[in-house]
């Protein structure tokens, strides 16, 4: 693997790797022992390999290297040249990475000097990406691919086309040749597992609009995963706490689990739940996520330590989503992903403290519906290695994020980002007009980021705190200050303390901001 850890832009690279195609019944493009070397953002992506034959042959399989983010699974598609499916598979759960291979339901012919593109969704980002590994023409017996063959989309689902950076994603697929037709596809594999080495990455600028500048890449960091159990059926026992009262915001002491609170339950891995009106109370859940997987459930007084919250499945979002009194810690292992994603949630009483990504607002492609947030304190932290001068980490973290997301509603919340001098992050509120829907603020303070508040799509902002002097670029930037969006009282500079949540006004806030 020493070998691999250069870019793709030495001739002799695949020549030293390639295998002789004359002795396989079926061949792949890729080495199979190649190992990622870096992730990309938290954002999902639907990203692929483009590839031709030189000589018919028949495609049997698609191979991806299988990462902790799929876990949950995915689907992979084989694409003609149109952007037709020529077929679909999927990847089932599974708590193994590493490389793994699904054949197709029937093989699938392939002409020679026609394009073709296998690609799989990655609805929580963080996929194999290596830059530049894609800078030349490869080859491997009867397959091939041109420089730039690493493709994605912003668009789960979608046909990928653009390219970033000459990325290789870690997709591909298994031909068979020969005049004897299509032979009998090689059964699944498991994954194989093996270490991946973290990476120096270059810092990159995250897309602003579907995308066009392409994910961005992060080092590898991969958490304990465990097989799932199974789904908490519990009824509630006490009523939900009282919220925050007075004109202080939330605090960690008034949000998260109640003081002195114990679990009744403690979990080491994945804990699914599957039963509709569910209610899933008194857990703690240790180096592993929360996965609803239908509706209605209702999520209190639960601690999530080195994982998340996450409401989709197979493209399909779980809608009327309740978390209480819930906290969500780093841990020991920071996951790169949004403690709670993707939509049609209400967030009360939440206390997200210390990872590197706050709250997601997006999953419209799912059918998610509305987001909304009340009394609830989100203090997100820099990515892990952020804190070393010439890490070489891009990192967007934001304490709520929307991409192409429904409306959200955030109602008497603190929103906090806290950047290192190598990682300024992005945004303490951050919904551009990436497929966003409309925003209504009130009640809310942000701290920290590039811009502190970015709002881009229409909305009513009231009672906006931002805290002086915590931004890098400016308190607030936001496009649609002309037209769409309701500036109304109450927005101002302020100072605060974190400890008692109280604040003081200093001067008044513009729509734009830019200087203070």
């Amino acid at each position: 693997m020493a070998l691999l850890a250069v870019s793709l832009t030495t001739p002799a690279l695949f020549a030293a790797t390639e295998r002789a195609p004359a002795a396989q019944q079926t061949q792949s493009l890729l080495p199979d022992d190649l190992r990622p070397r870096a992730l990309g953002d938290s954002r999902p992506w639907e990203v692929g390999l483009k590839f031709q034959v030189t000589s018919p042959a028949y495609a049997e399989a698609i191979q991806v290297y299988r990462n902790h983010t799929l876990s949950a699974g995915t689907i992979a598609t084989l694409w003609s040249s149109t952007g037709r499916a020529l077929s679909t598979v999927t990847f089932e759960p599974s708590g193994q990475t590493g490389l793994d291979t699904v054949q197709l339901d029937s093989p699938v012919q392939l002409e020679p000097g026609d394009d073709y593109i296998v690609s799989y969704s990655a609805p929580q980002g963080r996929q194999p990406q290596d830059q530049r590994q894609f800078t030349r023409s490869i080859s491997n017996g009867v397959l091939k691919a041109e420089p730039n063959a690493g493709v994605y989309s912003g668009r789960l689902g979608n046909f990928p086309t653009r390219t970033y950076r000459a990325s290789n994603y870690h997709v591909d697929v298994v031909v068979s040749t020969g005049g004897d037709g299509p032979t009998t596809p090689p059964p699944t594999t498991s994954p194989t597992t093996g270490p991946t080495t973290a990476p120096t990455s270059e810092p990159t600028t995250a897309p602003t609009t579907e995308p066009t500048g392409g994910p961005t890449t992060e080092p590898t960091s991969q958490p304990t995963t465990t097989s799932p159990t199974t789904s908490p059926t519990t009824a509630p026992t006490t009523a939900p706490t009282t919220a925050p009262g007075g004109t202080n915001f939330p605090t960690r002491a008034s949000t998260g689990t109640p003081s002195g609170w114990s679990p009744r339950t403690t979990v080491n891995g994945d804990y699914n739940v599957t039963t509709a009106g569910a209610v899933v109370q008194d857990l703690r859940i240790v180096n592993g996520s929360l996965n609803i997987r239908a509706n209605n459930v209702t999520v209190r007084r639960v601690e999530i330590s080195s994982g998340q919250i996450n409401n989709v499945f197979s493209r399909q979002c779980s809608n009327g989503l309740v978390i209480e009194d819930t906290t969500i810690l780093r841990g020991s292992t920071d996951i790169g992903q949004p403690a709670i994603q993707f939509g049609g949630y209400t967030a009360r009483r939440v206390k997200i403290d210390g990872p590197s990504e706050g709250l997601r607002v997006g999953g419209k492609d799912y059918g998610c519906g509305e987001v909304r947030v009340e009394d609830t304190f989100v203090n997100v932290n820099a990515y892990a290695g952020c804190e070393r001068a010439g890490s070489g980490i891009d990192w967007h973290g934001d304490a709520l994020q929307g991409y192409n997301g429904p409306k959200v509603t955030v109602r008497n919340s603190v929103l906090k980002l806290n950047p290192t001098p190598y990682c300024i992050g992005n945004s303490a509120f951050f919904y551009p007009t990436q497929g966003n829907t409309s925003a209504d603020i009130d009640k809310v303070l942000v701290s920290g980021g590039g811009f502190v508040f970015r709002l881009d799509t229409p909305g009513t902002v009231r009672n906006l705190k931002v805290v002086d002097d915590s931004w890098y670029y400016g308190p607030s930037h936001n496009q649609s200050c002309t037209g769409g969006i309701t500036w109304g009282a109450g927005n101002e500079y302020v100072s605060y303390n974190e400890g008692t949540g109280a604040w003081s006004s200093k001067r008044p806030l513009s729509c734009l901001g830019f200087r203070g």
